[in-house]
């Protein structure tokens, strides 16, 4: 189910090869490994059209999960028992459909971003079920807040950041600061946790980190043409930073391949040149470090096609039979040791969103998965506190007595 062609252990300039194997440690009680199971809720949805590729999903800081029934936005609130509503309707003759939806975070908790097939990004305030603001740019593929700030990234290459602070509008897209480096679709953005790091990733492969302060790509990475980069076999699809490790990044693709890396070019004993490599064998749709846990959670998509593998370092990779499909897998981190997985669909899954901590339960999250081919999201419980389970006294033992 996966080819590890590498061990963390590369991550770190004192490991020595002769050092006697430890036994791993038992995870703890809210692990993935005793919390990771299917919840009995499924909740209806629809992609705004049958070609559409992009996935209009998202979980805010409020357990707020907002979703598409085809032009519609919707939300649902997950820790109460309360139904699903409609937000508002796109009018697609006008605004054309709904292409991404992201959620702002504790310091803009209320608010939802979207941007449509026209180009069009709208800022809605989900308490008031108002629009708040709205601009257009051309060709945005990928989303993401930074406190008031929303960087979009574009179907050609470029990078911007709009403070929603600054009004009127007008202004604001006069102000938006703007870089520069990919040469290909930017289908992925995040930032780390201090939000001074910002990961970009793109169709061709290519993975850019910038420092907040600078406009050029940090210099990390392999050597490719006497320049350093981040280089996938495949277009990006996931990044995710370590909550714990700020500058410790995470990579996938389409093709399967996962890569870690430290993101800290003036360090002598960065791994940039050398990363650790997981290849699944399927699409990597997501990647999700547990808040309280040290695991990473990937969600895998289906097989990718023969097309699709020309460039893999192992040609007849996957064996028959033997790739995780439309699954969510648990790795101990930074051990890289599988300790779950489950089953998420038999049809395709495009897309899935974690939830914040839990109040109810400590460190209790759960994953959402969108399985457009079931017109279904799939909630699954991940991480949380470990059910004890009911002795019972047997017949035996009453007849003993």
């Amino acid at each position: 189910m996966l080819l590890r062609s590498a061990s963390f252990s590369s991550f770190h300039p004192r490991a020595v090869a002769d050092t006697p194997v430890r036994p791993s440690p038992s995870p703890p009680d809210g692990s993935a490994k005793f919390c990771l199971r299917e919840a009995r809720l499924t909740i209806d949805f629809a992609l705004p059209s049958a070609s559409a590729t992009a996935m209009p999903l998202a979980y805010s800081t409020q357990h707020i999960l907002y979703f598409t029934r085809g032009n519609r936005v919707q939300f649902r609130n997950m820790v109460s028992a309360d139904t699903t509503g409609q937000l508002f309707r796109l009018q697609e003759e006008k605004h054309g459909e709904p292409m991404l939806l992201e959620a702002g975070g504790v310091d803009r908790p209320g608010l939802l971003a979207l941007s449509t097939s026209r180009g069009i990004i709208q800022v809605w305030d989900a308490d008031s079920k108002k629009m708040v603001s709205t601009w257009t740019t051309k060709g945005a593929a990928s989303m993401t807040w930074n406190g008031p700030v929303i960087s979009v990234g574009t179907a050609k290459g470029g990078i911007r950041h709009y403070d929603t602070r600054i009004q009127p509008t007008s202004k604001m897209k006069e102000q938006a600061s703007r870089l520069t480096r990919h040469e290909a679709s930017i289908g992925t953005l995040s930032w780390n946790q201090d939000a001074k790091l910002l990961a970009s990733g793109d169709d061709s492969g290519v993975v850019h980190c910038w420092d907040n302060r600078t406009r050029s790509p940090l210099d990390v990475g392999e050597f490719h043409q006497r320049r350093k980069k981040i280089q996938h076999p495949g277009s990006i699809s996931a990044l995710a930073w370590c909550p714990w490790q700020s500058k410790q990044l995470v990579t996938g693709d389409i093709s399967g391949t996962v890569r870690f890396w430290s993101i800290d070019p003036a360090s002598a004993h960065s791994n940039a040149t050398s990363p650790s490599t997981y290849e699944h064998g399927s699409k990597i749709v997501n990647l999700h470090f547990a808040s309280n846990y040290k695991e990473l959670l990937t969600t895998l998509g289906p097989v990718p096609r023969p097309a699709d593998a020309t460039d893999r370092a192992i040609p007849s990779w996957p064996p028959p039979g033997s790739t995780a499909s439309n699954a969510l897998t648990v790795h101990a981190f930074p051990s890289l040791r599988q300790i779950a997985s489950v089953s998420a669909s038999e049809q395709d899954v495009c897309g899935s969103v974690l939830s914040p901590l839990s109040s109810s339960a400590s460190g209790a999250q759960k994953i959402v998965v969108a399985v457009p081919g079931e017109t279904k999201l799939k909630v699954f419980d991940v991480w949380g506190k470990r059910k004890e389970i009911r002795r019972q006294t047997s017949s035996l033992e009453t007849s003993i007595r």
